[in-house]
């Protein structure tokens, strides 16, 4: 990853996504219900001092976008994300938006075609206490899916053409930090696939999660914890 004077090149954590405001989370997938994902992308990034930060990039799609692994149509039209972040103090609070054009070729035409996707959503962190801090996040689009660590965002339909699952997903999470070694995480998320046309009835259609942990760290670049998952 290389920066130079606000631009960033590379592969990095998307613009769709608020990491001031994600749980810390020992499972290796994190939680189900926010956008978590690396790319590679340019971006740029306008900060006005501690008030507020501007940023857009451009970056590369999911080459695989369809709920099988037998459909594979290399994607050439990049994500485009916007988001505003504003700062009140240690609290910040932001918005942020995606725009998505996917390609594929009708299963019984044989044409080539193209959808589109969409997504947005609010996020924010806020500190109740020196040591208390509460965080949350909503979501909701279309085609949106694989940013949420989904495995499908395009769906085959009756009539050979495929289209974009919509997509509702929340989290509300606190984190306390016990010193400064050590803090406390609790948060519960949950996420909706709205559409369930050219879904069997065995897929992924809606989870909740309840995530508890307890993180040590033992050295600067050594940390440890505890986590219990229930959903």
């Amino acid at each position: 990853v290389g920066q130079f004077k606000g631009f960033t090149f590379g592969q990095t954590w998307t613009y769709f996504m608020d990491l001031a405001a994600t749980p810390s989370s020992i499972d290796f997938y994190g939680t189900n219900a926010i956008p978590f994902t690396r790319k590679p992308l340019v971006g740029y990034k306008y900060v006005k001092e501690e008030n507020y930060e501007l940023a857009a990039s451009i970056e590369n799609p999911n080459g695989n976008v369809f709920r099988t692994q037998d459909t594979v149509r290399h994607q050439v039209y990049p994500d485009v994300v916007g988001k505003f972040t504003k700062y009140l103090g240690p609290h910040h609070v932001q918005v942020a938006g995606i725009f998505r054009t996917f390609i594929y070729d009708n299963i019984l035409t044989g044409n080539e075609e193209i959808t589109k996707g969409f997504g947005a959503y609010v996020s924010g962190k806020a500190m109740i206490f020196e040591n208390l801090a509460i965080h949350g996040q909503v979501v909701y689009g279309k085609g949106i899916a694989d940013y949420i660590a989904m495995d499908y965002v395009l769906v085959e339909t009756t009539n050979g053409e495929f289209i974009p699952i919509r997509t509702f997903s929340s989290l509300l999470g606190i984190k306390y930090k016990v010193n400064f070694r050590s803090d406390v995480n609790v948060f519960a998320s949950y996420v909706n696939l709205l559409d369930d046309e050219g879904l069997e009835a065995s897929f992924f259609n809606n989870g909740f999660q309840l995530n508890a942990n307890y993180l040590y760290n033992i050295l600067p670049s050594l940390r440890t914890g505890v986590e219990v998952i229930y959903g």
